[in-house]
């Protein structure tokens, strides 16, 4: 797990809030849609941070579970596939807004 204050945290609560204060607002402007991908998108990177900041309190309680498999293994790569998929998603909703070609 490493510590929390690392460069790699810092990056990911920096690009959260950008997506999340800055972006998404403006995206909500173009797609309704869109701009909700998006925050979904920021929300998902915070929720890694914070899964990240926790990690040594959630270990403990998941270490009673004795669980056939190591569950903090597997946060990053739902992680990352939620806030790509978020991204996808706030891209594939600015494509369908966008005016049919010609009729501008």
């Amino acid at each position: 797990m490493g510590t929390f204050l690392n460069p790699y945290s810092v990056l990911q609560v920096f690009i959260a809030g950008t997506l999340g204060f800055l972006v998404a607002p403006h995206l909500s402007l173009v797609s309704k849609v869109g701009g909700r991908a998006m925050r979904f998108a920021a929300w998902a990177l915070a929720l890694g941070v914070a899964l990240d900041f926790f990690a040594p309190m959630l270990m403990s309680q998941l270490d009673r579970l004795d669980l056939p498999f190591e569950p903090w293994r597997i946060i990053p790569p739902v992680i990352g596939t939620v806030f790509w998929g978020c991204l996808a998603w706030s891209v594939l909703g600015v494509i369908q807004s966008a005016p049919p070609k010609g009729l501008q």
